[in-house]
């Protein structure tokens, strides 16, 4: 009488090698959608290998590591949302601090304006040198714009009653403020003025 081969179950083998492929990768954040694709795959495999008549136990591992490999993977996807996110919300709070430092420096400008316009009583004259003669803590160029980086001052205007000053942020923003000494006062701007009607018009930061 002939031996009967028994054939083998390849799905239950594949199930169980990518169940373990998938419990591996997905105890690294990085790896969950390596370990989510072997999980899944480990799963259908594993519940097809079942259903044959040998290696039943080998498939039943392949489909409860596949489920533990999914598991891992969601795990990993959260763990790396929320690391995402942190970093989102840290240069959220860098460019925030950028675009202070950058209204800091144009209100100890507008300072250092109204000094001279108070020794003299005219903006007229007031320049890089006239500027940093009264703070020397600023970058004072003159034009309508001043070069990115920190305490940077453009001075875009300067006469008679009416001085305007622009700052560039790190963080790509640009800001203006003005001052009309005969009684319109100080007004404020996001972007950049190179006129007091202009730095009024935007918005106010």
């Amino acid at each position: 009488m002939p031996a009967v081969v028994q054939q083998g179950n390849g799905l239950a083998v594949a199930g169980l090698v990518l169940g373990i492929i998938g419990v591996v990768f997905g105890f690294i954040p990085l790896t969950a959608f390596i370990a989510l694709i072997c999980g899944v795959l480990a799963l259908v495999f594993g519940g097809i290998g079942r259903g044959r008549p040998v290696n039943r136990g080998m498939a039943t591992a392949g489909m409860v590591l596949g489920g533990v490999a999914v598991v891992l993977a969601i795990v990993g996807f959260v763990i790396l949302a929320g690391v995402f996110g942190r970093f989102g919300e840290f240069g959220t709070a860098r460019a925030r601090a950028q675009d202070r430092a950058a209204q800091s420096d144009l209100r100890n400008a507008l300072v250092a304006a109204k000094v001279y316009f108070t020794d003299d009583d005219t903006y007229t004259g007031f320049d890089a040198g006239a500027g940093g003669a009264i703070e020397p803590t600023i970058a004072w160029v003159v034009g309508p714009g001043a070069p990115p980086g920190d305490d940077a001052v453009g001075i875009a205007h300067a006469s008679s009653g009416i001085v305007v000053l622009n700052a560039d942020s790190d963080s790509g923003k640009t800001f203006c403020i003005a001052d009309d000494a005969s009684g319109r006062g100080t007004v404020r701007g996001l972007g950049t003025a190179s006129s007091y009607e202009a730095c009024a018009a935007l918005e106010d930061w």
